[in-house]
């Protein structure tokens, strides 16, 4: 039993928290192995994972055959008051700042597209927040540079997000993108949309 500090157990490790996030998802069971996958764990971490949360009662365990199903302990106070609330902010984050990004700049970008370490998911701490910025003549571009610089210091303070934009003409990502030249080759293969045109319409004109 933990009554005071228990969110020194809770959030402890990595893996507490990664296999939370993937049972707070779903209103089933899930097998250790389904958790382990989703999580991007070793089956063996995912269940000491598993069995901590479960000495704390956060995490509920069925036995049925050979697998043991676990899930959520959604009637727990912690998990009501604090996880679940925690979790689901976190799921709403990236989409919080890419709409932020898109309401200070959609209405003079082509398009503003994500692109490097976070378009793939494999950010760190020190990464960059890379975002290419289409625009179509020189006019639209000036009046993004003026906004980007006020923009970058309001996403550093909001979520600590270090934004790093990568401006290109509406023609000369078009050029780019026939040449295959970086890093248009690269945002084309893995980029994001977060407003605009398409990849797709930019280089079709």
């Amino acid at each position: 039993m933990k009554v005071h500090k228990i969110l020194d157990a809770v959030f402890s490790t990595r893996s507490n928290i990664a296999v939370l996030r993937v049972i707070s998802k779903v209103n089933i069971g899930l097998s250790g192995r389904e958790i382990a996958k989703q999580a991007g764990m070793s089956a063996p971490s995912s269940l000491e994972a598993l069995t901590a949360m479960e000495n704390l009662n956060l995490v509920k365990r069925e036995r049925g055959g050979r697998d043991h199903f676990f899930y959520l302990n959604r009637e727990h106070y912690i998990v009501e008051k604090i996880i679940s609330p925690i979790l689901n902010v976190e799921r709403k984050y990236p989409d919080q700042i890419y709409s932020d990004i898109k309401k200070g700049l959609g209405r003079y970008a082509s398009s503003l597209i994500l692109f490097g370490s976070t378009a793939r998911e494999e950010e760190e701490i020190e990464s960059d927040l890379d975002i290419c910025v289409v625009f179509k003549d020189a006019i639209s571009k000036r009046k993004l540079e003026k906004i980007i610089s006020d923009l970058r210091i309001e996403l550093f303070k909001k979520y600590g997000v270090s934004f790093a934009p990568y401006y290109i003409s509406e023609k000369d990502f078009e050029k780019r993108a026939r040449l295959k030249k970086s890093p248009v080759d690269d945002i084309i293969k893995e980029g994001k949309l977060i407003s605009g045109k398409s990849i797709r319409d930019i280089i079709n004109g």
